[in-house]
């Protein structure tokens, strides 16, 4: 009696794993995107400098989307931008992010973990590439969501003042997956 009902646990138990294993989606998630950015007074690490908030509109295989994403990033070492003129580094130090997607209302969380950039002061132009993000759950079909993406793109700077506030235009692509549990 005690070897039957420990074989039937055990089956259950079997069946449950397979099913929660089989309960993951992963959905591959390809789009492109322009916005804005501009400068603001939020300073995520307290060190005097600014984060900029980036209004972004977008396509994707899962439907159309807006973006918004709060980023702070200090100048670095001098490089080679990829027009081939003389910029600077551009580190990441933290941000957030928020797709909101039109058809349902659902908002997918990410927290930018790095990003690789390269600013050309004679051209205003920002290259980025290898700019990650670590999926951070979300709203309706993206409670809990798990996964990673990666963008790439370029901004270009519109217009400044003399207290270096800036308009910008951005644009680019993302790739990646999004985990669902």
């Amino acid at each position: 009696m005690a070897r039957t009902r420990l074989m039937g646990m055990l089956i259950i138990m079997l069946s449950l794993t397979t099913t929660s294993a089989q309960a993951e989606e992963r959905l591959p998630f390809r789009a492109t995107f322009g916005g804005t950015i501009v400068k603001t007074q939020f300073d995520t690490d307290g060190d005097g400098a600014p984060a900029y908030l980036n209004i972004l509109e977008g396509k994707s295989n899962l439907g159309q989307f807006s973006l918004q994403v709060l980023d702070e990033s200090v100048l670095s070492e001098p490089s080679t931008c990829p027009n081939g003129h003389a910029g600077f580094s551009v580190v990441l130090v933290a941000g957030s992010s928020v797709f909101r997607f039109r058809r349902t209302g659902d908002l997918l969380f990410v927290r930018p973990t790095s990003q690789t950039t390269c600013f050309d002061p004679s051209t205003g132009v920002s290259f980025f590439c290898a700019a990650i993000g670590e999926i951070m759950g979300g709203t309706g079909r993206f409670a809990n969501a798990t996964g990673t993406i990666e963008g790439e793109g370029m901004a270009r700077v519109l217009i400044t003042d003399p207290a270096g506030n800036f308009f910008a235009e951005q644009h680019g692509t993302i790739k990646g997956t999004i985990i669902l549990p």
